[in-house]
């Protein structure tokens, strides 16, 4: 989901909006780590089997809600404008406006989507060994690589997982374990503000 769902926000949101529409995945993220974070801080006051079970048990809620929500996601339309789908690649266009506003508008958006990849189609083949074969295409493949790797690099999976024992070592005890890691669970979504900001500005 954290590589695909970027992918799709970027694809099915209009271009003006599309740099907040993809960060607010980052976001959506963000807070999901700092609502588990507080669930276990609450729950760190319960006893017996409540205790463990609840924070388990809890998860399950948004994973059904997009196991069932997502009958209801429309296919990209430049991906069916790929499989050569035209009149369903329309329609969702016309669905992600609200089926509101001028025809003319959203035919534009069509042709252009069209055009473009019929452009690439005829520019060139979709491929590994093209992936390498320009300058900038290269230069992509890195960025994105070294965004993804740099972000690993950082540890903050490694805090997000093993914080609590790490608040143990430094000397915490009893709730301010659970405690500090739900604060640190809200500086993520606290300094995303920001890139969306920055996004709705592009």
């Amino acid at each position: 989901m954290n590589m695909t769902i970027p992918i799709y926000n970027s694809e099915i949101a209009p271009p003006h909006k599309r740099g907040m529409i993809s960060g607010l995945h980052a976001q959506f993220v963000g807070i999901g780590f700092a609502t588990a974070n507080w669930v276990g801080f609450g729950c760190s006051y319960a006893s017996g089997q409540f205790q463990w079970r609840f924070p388990l048990a809890v998860q399950c809620l948004p994973a059904i809600i997009v196991l069932v929500g997502i009958f209801w996601l429309p296919y990209s339309p430049r991906w069916l404008l790929e499989q050569e789908r035209d009149e369903e690649a329309y329609a969702v266009i016309k669905r992600l406006h609200g089926d509101s506003g001028d025809d003319t508008f959203f035919r534009a958006e069509f042709t252009q989507m069209r055009d473009q990849l019929r452009f690439e189609k005829s520019v060139q083949k979709a491929g590994w060994k093209e992936c390498f074969a320009t300058k900038s295409n290269r230069k992509r493949i890195l960025l994105a690589v070294l965004v993804q790797a740099f972000t690993q690099l950082s540890g903050i999976n490694v805090i997000n997982y093993y914080q609590t024992d790490l608040y143990k070592s430094l000397g915490q005890t009893g709730h301010n374990v659970t405690l500090l890691a739900g604060v640190y669970g809200l500086v993520g979504p606290i300094a995303n503000v920001i890139c969306l900001k920055y996004g709705m500005s592009r």
